[in-house]
């Protein structure tokens, strides 16, 4: 059997707008013509460590010619994905897609089918497994959606010869009916799976957090968050998100791989939050001390890690942390479920990271139902107080499936249906009655704007220029400053 294991293409009938679809958390599309995108050097491309995951896996576990595709990195588009699949003729294509690409995809899967009628295809990722009941009501091209992880799950619907009866996690089509099989139990053993396929020609296009340069590798360190905040993906992707580690020395065999086998200057863990279990934390800092394991990293984490593992932390070779503050309102943070976040927390927490001169990247979202004007303005106020290194402003967008999608969907507040304006980054789907979709994304500009005039402060620069420099050096930190005048 022949299976395709892609991510979508980056480039899906528009030929200015890229999508970003595999090893992305929230909805997301940046507008860059495709004629620049090879030449861009610092745009958006996270690894797909999901669809890495389950081509390791299911080559260890099957005997299926496998091939992977990261068509969203390769910049391919619908033309080049469609030519890619005909001339490769498959028996299952499993893709990992993001909620705005999805009815794109959709039209290009109808095409493809039309050539390939016999071709199965299955669909999983974060952002669409709680959206599951409705592509397989809808378009009757998908075959199977797969809730959550994917290795174990495509392994067994391989080997049952792609009939997806009794194999759990799976959704599928049973003439007219839907039927949804019963979830997949969680594997707590997940050290024992491969390490994630990555391809070497690749390898340079994915970054994020770079503070040491490309290579940046892509790693987890364990698997889920308990937390369950009301907008998350986990709510839908883990239905049931139990916080499951790897071992110290399985995460350390995979730093030194990566070292060795494809050069990488630096490693970015990114967990769900590798800081949710602080002996989970506390024991892979030690074993990379211990073992003198020379690997600059940064992760995704919170504010809840203790001044004592921050220390530790650096000491192992941390350089930069991502922590989600979202709002400064304390309203907005109950409604969200962010019950461990408080803007005084996340101010101590920054000069936590100051002193150790690990790097600050803080998250917000405008846009929550508790918002007002005068709420977002004073999130944006406290986001040039904290005055972090770098950090992120989004628009509230909602992952179909997940309590908040129902809360707004419920409410009337969800503008429209149109998936493909499900972006985070361009458009706001949320209207209410105190804050109308447009209004948020003034809000939204007005955030950045505030910013970047913030960053040519002088109270920016004697915090965080001292910090370019050291980790990102004079000639990048020039670079980099000429580029943002430009």
């Amino acid at each position: 059997m022949k299976v395709l294991i892609a991510n979508a293409p980056a480039y899906l009938y528009d030929e200015n707008r890229h999508f970003v679809h595999g090893g992305t958390r929230w909805c997301l599309t940046y507008f860059l013509p495709r004629s620049e995108a090879k030449e861009a050097n610092n745009k958006y491309t996270p690894f797909p460590y999901l669809l890495g995951y389950a081509v390791s896996y299911l080559r260890a576990n099957s005997d299926a010619e496998v091939t992977f595709l990261d068509a969203c990195a390769e910049d391919f588009n619908e033309v080049d994905f469609y030519n890619y699949v005909i001339k490769l003729k498959p028996d299952l294509l499993l893709m990992e897609v993001s909620t705005a690409g999805y009815p794109l995809v959709v039209r290009l899967i109808q095409q493809i089918k039309e050539l390939m009628p016999e071709l199965k295809v299955a669909m999983g990722g974060y952002q669409l497994s709680g959206y599951g009941p409705q592509i397989l009501k809808n378009d009757s091209v998908i075959d199977f959606v797969i809730i959550g992880e994917l290795e174990l799950t495509i392994a067994e619907l391989v080997n049952k010869n792609l009939d997806p009866t009794g194999v759990q996690s799976v959704m599928w089509r049973n003439g007219y009916t839907v039927v949804t099989n019963p979830i997949r139990p969680v594997d707590n053993e997940i050290s024992k799976y491969p390490f994630p396929e990555r391809q070497e020609h690749l390898i340079k296009k994915y970054h994020d957090f770079v503070l040491k340069g490309k290579p940046l590798i892509y790693m987890i360190t364990s698997r889920a968050c308990p937390v369950g905040c009301r907008f998350c993906y986990t709510t839908t992707f883990y239905r049931n998100p139990v916080h499951r580690a790897r071992t110290p020395e399985n995460i350390a065999e995979e730093m030194i791989y990566v070292k060795e086998k494809f050069k990488a200057k630096q490693i970015y863990f990114d967990d769900d939050t590798i800081s949710i279990n602080p002996k989970h934390l506390q024991g892979l800092c030690n074993y990379i001390i211990q073992n003198k394991i020379d690997m600059p990293w940064t992760a995704m984490g919170d504010i809840t890690i203790s001044q004592e593992n921050i220390r530790l932390m650096k000491k192992a070779g941390c350089l930069g942390l991502k922590f989600g503050v979202e709002s400064a309102d304390p309203d907005v943070l109950k409604q969200m479920h962010k019950g461990t976040v408080s803007a005084e927390k996340a101010l101590k927490f920054r000069e936590l990271l100051a002193k150790e001169e690990i790097w600050s990247h803080a998250t917000f979202t405008i846009g929550h139902p508790k918002d007002t004007h005068e709420s977002i303005k004073a999130t944006i106020n406290f986001a040039k107080k904290l005055s972090p290194d770098s950090l992120q402003f989004a628009m509230v967008t909602p992952i179909p499936g997940t309590p908040f999608y129902n809360e707004l969907k419920t409410n009337g507040y969800l503008l429209t249906d149109d998936l493909t304006k499900y972006d985070g980054g361009n458009y706001s789907v949320i209207n209410m009655p105190q804050l109308k979709n447009n209004e948020i994304e003034e809000l939204y500009k007005y955030a950045w704007s505030e910013w970047n005039h913030h960053r040519f402060t002088a109270s920016y620069a004697i915090k965080s220029v001292p910090l370019w420099i050291k980790y990102r050096g004079i000639k990048e930190t020039s670079r980099r400053v000429l580029e943002f005048l430009s």
